[in-house]
């Protein structure tokens, strides 16, 4: 496994254990993301929004994610030449 596949499987399983509760801290996950270098906020919100791409491109889905594949869907007609953004 190359060592950027295991470094995102490491960040998803922690991302998965922080959001794996029942009053998840939203507001403060933001808070922090938004206290980043300005750079690695677009690189976050890269990474959101491909993740977003995704999902609106999942074809087998049910009823605890349906509202994030449709919800990604409608996201997705805002950006009809793809999900690249620049990196400054």
């Amino acid at each position: 496994m190359s060592t950027q596949k295991s470094t995102a499987k490491d960040a998803v399983k922690t991302l998965s254990d922080f959001s794996n509760v029942m009053c998840l801290e939203r507001t403060e996950f933001a808070k922090e993301v938004m206290r980043e270098h300005k750079t690695l906020q677009q690189n976050i919100f890269s990474l959101f929004l491909r993740t977003i791409e995704e999902w609106s491109e999942q074809s087998h889905f049910d009823s605890r994610n349906e509202f994030t594949v449709n919800k990604s869907k409608e996201i997705m007609k805002l950006f009809p030449h793809g999900t690249q953004t620049p990196f400054i």
